[in-house]
């Protein structure tokens, strides 16, 4: 079955296909290790809102972002997207940057327009 992501670190309830109900911790979202819908998550365990979170509210730009375990994964992406456009340089280096966005654009809007198939079946011509 299912088990949804909420990236702020509380427990997530997934139920498998035999009815077995586990507890997971959720450590661990989209956008942690790659950018998969959005840019990668820069919202660091260090930060002030994070150590203290009583005492200081999440700035806007960390709201609803994911903690950052694995460290500054930002900066390796940059790197990524820095070695494409060297690649492709001069003609095509904006090609890489175009993909990208399409890429996670396309990330955003295929689970919406996804048909199940199972209910309907299939038919051999």
């Amino acid at each position: 079955a299912d088990s949804a992501s909420t990236g702020n670190g509380t427990k997530v309830e997934a139920s498998t296909s035999s009815g077995d109900v586990h507890v997971l911790d959720d450590t661990y979202g989209l956008d942690v290790s790659f950018p998969i819908h959005h840019r990668v998550s820069t919202n660091y365990p260090s930060l002030l809102h994070n150590l203290d979170p009583l005492h200081h509210h999440a700035p806007r730009q960390y709201e609803n972002m994911p903690l950052q375990t694995l460290g500054d994964r930002h900066d390796l992406y940059l790197r990524h997207l820095e070695g494409c456009r060297k690649a492709y340089a001069p003609d095509y280096s904006k090609s890489c940057d175009i993909f990208e966005y399409d890429r996670m654009l396309m990330n955003r809007r295929q689970p919406q327009s996804m048909v199940n198939l199972t209910e309907t079946g299939w038919k051999i011509i």
